[in-house]
């Protein structure tokens, strides 16, 4: 299967019993990612509810290459 706009595909961090999600807070994301040569969209990191309903907060990195990088 290929992830798509339908059909996303992701990975999760449960970190320790999970993020504390707190009102009017700023979280910074840093990921070490890299793509395939055919990979042109941007990546969405997410802050959501344990159910997976509720957006908190989210961001995109571009710029991916096939090359490792840490973007942040």
């Amino acid at each position: 299967m290929t992830a798509s706009k339908q059909h996303p595909a992701g990975v999760a961090n449960s970190g320790y019993w999970g993020i504390p999600v707190r009102p009017r807070t700023s979280y910074r994301a840093s990921i070490l990612a890299r793509a395939e040569a055919n990979f042109f969209g941007p990546v969405t990191v997410s802050i959501v509810s344990e159910d997976g309903r509720t957006v908190y907060a989210k961001g995109k990195f571009s710029g991916l290459t096939a090359d490792w990088k840490n973007l942040n």
